[in-house]
């Protein structure tokens, strides 16, 4: 705030991104108490959203509607274009049908079994991926009290083989 006179002046900038609703919901992952487990949990979730998301009736989906932020941002990029895929469950639509294949892949947590707060902010990847073609979209999903706030993605192909 600057002091003009008598009045004062608020500089603000305009916000790049909508943030994800921040209304206080019940966190339905508090079973989730390491690490590996929380990143087993919500690597399921994110998968579970994506395969709701692309099944036929995904707009009168309660759970998806549930577990997907409202203002969650979603984002598949490829080569050197990124693309905003929407927001909220069209969002989630979106980039279910843009993404190939319909198999997944995680890593899971092997070592030490850390204390987690699975209702904190939570980071977890997954590769969902044509294994025909090689193609795969690895996706970042960020969760907070267990509901998706985004999930931003980037294609690649990879190649795999026998020694």
């Amino acid at each position: 705030m600057l002091p003009i006179g008598f009045g004062v002046l608020l500089i603000a900038s305009p916000l790049q991104h909508v943030p994800a609703t921040l209304a206080p919901r019940p966190c339905d992952v508090t079973a989730a108490k390491d690490i590996g487990t929380v990143q087993h949990v919500l690597s399921e979730r994110l998968v579970d959203i994506f395969r709701r998301a692309r099944d036929e009736g995904w707009q009168q989906d309660s759970t998806l509607k549930r577990l997907v932020d409202p203002n969650a941002a979603f984002d598949l990029g490829a080569g050197d274009v990124g693309r905003a895929m929407s927001v909220g469950t069209t969002g989630a639509r979106n980039m279910s049908i843009a993404m190939p294949g319909t198999s997944f892949r995680y890593t899971r947590w092997t070592s030490i079994p850390m204390p987690a707060d699975a209702c904190a902010e939570q980071q977890v990847t997954v590769d969902f991926f044509d294994p025909a073609t090689g193609d795969v979209a690895r996706v970042e999903g960020s969760f907070r009290g267990g509901i998706l706030l985004s999930a931003k993605g980037w294609m690649h192909a990879e190649v795999s083989g026998k020694r």
